[in-house]
Order: C-alpha cells, then structure tokens, then sequence
C-alpha cells in the first residue's frame, strides 16, 4: 500500500521499506523509555539461564544443555517482549510476535555456540591451529547472534537498519565486559549463598543497562534517520 508515494506497509520478504512512524516522543524521552523497560527485560531475562544453571548442576552434560537452551530461549522471549513494547509505540504496523520469535532465535543462536566448549572440555581435540579462530568467530557470532536475528525484522520497517547488527554486537560486548568487571572481584571462594546472588544480580543489573543504553542510543539515532511525511514533525 502506498502512502503520500514515499511509504508503504512491509512485508515478510522485502527489505528497508519506509514505514511512516507514530509521532514518536522527544529522543530523550524516547532513549529513558527504551533504556528502563531493555534493562528490567534484560535483568528478568537473564535470571531464568541462571536460575536453570543452578539447577542443572546435578545433571548429565546434554540434559543440562538442553535446560540451558530453553532457558536461553525463556530470555530471549522475554528480552523482546520488553523492546517490542517500546517499538510498537514509534513504528507503524510493527509486529511485536515477530520480534519476539526473532530475539528467541538469537539467544538460542547465542547460547548454543556458548555451550560447545563446555560440551567438548574447551575445545579438547581440536587442532591447535583451529582452536583460535574457532574461539574468535564463536566470539563474534554470540554477539551478534540477537542483533542479525533482530535486523531480519528490523530491516521491513526501518531504512538503514543494518547497523543495529553492529550496534547490538557493541551493546553486548560493552555489556558482558561490565558484568565481568563487576563480578570477577567480588565473587569469592566460601562466600554465603546470598552474597553470591547478590553480586551476580548486580553484575546482571549493570549487564543489562549498558546493553539497554547502548542499543537506546543507537534506536533514537535510526529513528530520526528515516524519511517522514510532509508536514509530520520530527521529534524523535
């Protein structure tokens, strides 16, 4: 369908359309939004792999990867439930059970290649030769696992949405380096039960709002980078 002859609504197979956007708020008001509702996604996401870790300790190796996966894909849904509440609110037609199927399928992508050194003992038995490179593109793949599954939609509503596969990679890395910065010196050997949580939800906490501000950031910029209507005032 045709709008003003610059906009039509996307469909499954074609890419970058011009989707005319809802009067979005101020990009402050639009970045605080997306930054709150990401981080408490993301922290509530994340506590299900943990949890499901903690409980598949006692387990065989492939029973407990297979919790593992599912959890994965526990957070994922829920991590795009919480963007997709954000989206749906600038973007026109946005379809929030695409969104959230796509971020599934990242974090399933994201934790599968997580679990194949822990499934063959680091990486036991591989060429010497191949076990950096393998590191290094299982590495690039966890990161941005979730953004190119996310672009798949993105891409039917946004011009230029490519970039959000470079800066959701960013967001993680940016992220799990703060995660392990917070945790790596508090976590103890013998400490109380209680205080390990602790510290693994405030590692968690500041996981997920560097992840939040980082894509927020990226969001407010590809939203005023699109085509608007004549006469529609931008505010993004």
């Amino acid at each position: 369908m045709i709008h003003d002859g610059r906009y039509r609504t996307p469909s499954w197979g074609a890419p970058a359309l011009l989707t005319p956007l809802r009067s979005p708020p101020a990009g402050r008001e639009l970045w605080w939004r997306w930054f709150v509702s990401v981080t408490i996604g993301e922290l509530l996401g994340f506590a299900v792999p943990t949890l499901a870790g903690i409980a598949a300790t006692r387990t065989t190796m492939l029973l407990a990867a297979a919790v593992m996966l599912a959890a994965g894909a526990a957070e994922g849904a829920v991590l795009g439930w919480f963007q997709a509440h954000v989206l749906r609110t600038v973007i026109t037609g946005f379809v929030r059970r695409d969104w959230i199927v796509a971020t599934m399928l990242g974090a399933v992508t994201a934790w599968t290649v997580g679990l194949v050194p822990v499934l063959t003992d680091g990486l036991a038995g591989w060429p010497p030769l191949l076990v950096v490179p393998a590191i290094a593109a299982g590495a690039a793949l966890m990161v941005s696992s979730l953004g190119l599954t996310q672009w798949m939609v993105l891409r039917r509503y946004l011009s230029g949405a490519r970039g959000w596969i470079a800066a959701t990679a960013l967001a993680w890395i940016a992220g799990l380096s703060v995660m392990t910065a917070v945790t790596t010196p508090l976590w103890q050997p013998g400490q109380p039960v209680a205080l390990t949580i602790a510290i693994g939800v405030l590692g968690g906490l500041g996981m997920a709002a560097t992840m939040a501000a980082v894509t927020g950031t990226f969001l407010v910029w590809l939203l005023r980078a699109q085509p608007h209507r004549a006469g529609q005032r931008r505010r993004v």
